[in-house]
Order: structure tokens, then sequence, then C-alpha cells
């Protein structure tokens, strides 16, 4: 299992060294393979991004696309002045440290603007892809994982709600 996830979030795939008759197609299929049976981990944190001149907004999607460059994190309008921030990985702790990357990227940016960030939920795996129950059993104990939960407006079904894609 190990050596899948390295395949995949890494891209080192010399676990194929040494075996004769693997072409590049025979890798490729084997990857794509591997994708479909071990899910991603969905990594949020939740934001309240404000700017306080006259052109707010500008600066806040300056910032929000710098953060969205440098890191593999999107960004999603809630409501104002409310964010969502998220990201997918193999690895828990890569995705984490990939949000707050993001939100102190965010934060320089926009505190050169006059403008404050609060995290209103923290970084924390709130679900995997497969939609797993006992994956969801555990983010309850988990204090960080509960809070950005229960602060999506889609909750744990992932329908409906109002998070709209910024679109900068």
């Amino acid at each position: 299992m190990q050596g899948f996830l390295r395949i995949l979030t890494d891209g080192d795939a010399s676990i194929f060294d040494g075996i004769s008759g693997v072409t590049e197609g025979i890798k490729v299929a084997i990857l794509n393979e591997i994708k479909k049976h071990i899910p991603q981990l969905e990594c949020k944190a939740y934001l309240k991004i404000q700017c306080f001149e006259i052109d707010g907004i500008l600066h806040i999607q300056d910032a929000i696309r710098k953060a969205m460059d440098s890191t593999n994190v999107k960004v999603l309008y809630i409501a104002a002045p409310y964010y969502e921030m998220r990201t997918f990985t193999y690895d828990e702790d890569e995705g984490i440290s990939n949000l707050h990357r993001a939100i102190e990227i965010l934060k320089v940016a926009i505190e050169i603007d006059r403008g404050e960030i609060v995290v209103k939920g923290s970084p924390a795996v709130v679900k995997d892809k497969s939609g797993d129950k006992a994956f969801k059993d555990k983010l309850l104990k988990d204090e960080a994982a509960a809070t950005c939960a229960l602060f999506s407006p889609r909750g744990w079904g992932g329908g409906g709600g109002g998070v709209i894609l910024l679109d900068i």
C-alpha cells in the first residue's frame, strides 16, 4: 500500500524497477487503476477575509489569486466575507500543510492592503471521496475537522448549499 501511495504522491515509479516487460503504457494503466481504489482526502479551512480599502474586493481577489497560484488549493466564495479553502490529496499532512501555506500567503497579501483574515475553521481533513461512514465517525472525534464540517453550509451530505467557485 505504501508503495502505491508513494507512486501517487511523489511520482516515484521505482516500484516497477526490476520487472521486465512493464512498458510506459502498462505503468499508466496501473496508475489509473490505483487511483480508482485509493480515495483522495478532502482538506478544508474556512476563512473570513475583509479589506477596508475603497476597492477592497479587488485586493481580496488579488490575494486569493496569489494563494491559489502558489499552492494546490482552490478558494470558494460562500457569502461575504466568508470563503472556503480546499484541496484534495492522498496524504493528510501534505493537504493540511498546503492549506496552512496558502493561508499565510493570503494573510501577507491582504494585510499589505489594510485587510484582515480570520481563520473560522482550522485546516482539517473533512472527508474522503468514497464517503466512508467510518471516516465520518473518526471526524467526530477530531475537533478541528468537526468544526470545519459544521461550518460548511453543505454539511456532511455534500449537496445543496450556497458555495460558488470564485471566478477571478
